[in-house]
């Protein structure tokens, strides 16, 4: 839950400076910088936009977000800033922080013994069965001896 209310934050803290951009009326940092830069965050923002929602990220969009990722890391290397990136920077590293979520729950999956069979649910009601059969033969073996 702390992560979610802190992914949150960071969410209302990066959109507020974008907003506060908007409102302010003021161009990006990189409309007066040259076309590759400019061109280097165009096509990470494209590749952050081409992944699924945030809830829907599964270990399969690895390769889509590592790519992104490469992008992102390109656009910055070419001059981009993190502002440049603004909110979609931090929902790629929000989907980054899930799937190394899940890296981190199959290495606990496989370290942890399999687990026997119990039979499920037939066993489960044969149990009950035998348990209430016998308690019912109980009651009456102690009525017919009192």
């Amino acid at each position: 839950m702390r992560k979610i209310v802190r992914y949150g934050m960071q969410v209302v803290v990066v959109m507020a400076i974008c907003l506060s951009l908007v409102a302010l009326n003021t161009q990006p940092v990189y409309a007066n910088e040259d076309a590759e830069k400019e061109a280097a965050i165009e096509r990470a923002h494209e590749a952050i936009e081409a992944l699924p929602d945030f809830p829907d990220i599964t270990a399969e969009h690895r390769p889509q977000v590592e790519e992104a990722r490469r992008l992102v890391d390109a656009a910055y290397e070419a001059g981009a800033t993190r502002q440049d990136m603004c909110l979609k920077g931090v929902l790629l590293e929000m989907m980054e922080e899930k799937l190394d979520k899940f890296v981190d729950e199959e290495e606990e999956d496989a370290a942890l013994p399999a687990l026997p069979a119990t039979g499920g649910f037939a066993t489960s009601l044969l149990i009950g069965l035998m348990l209430t059969g016998s308690g019912v033969l109980l009651a009456r073996h102690s009525r017919k001896h009192q």
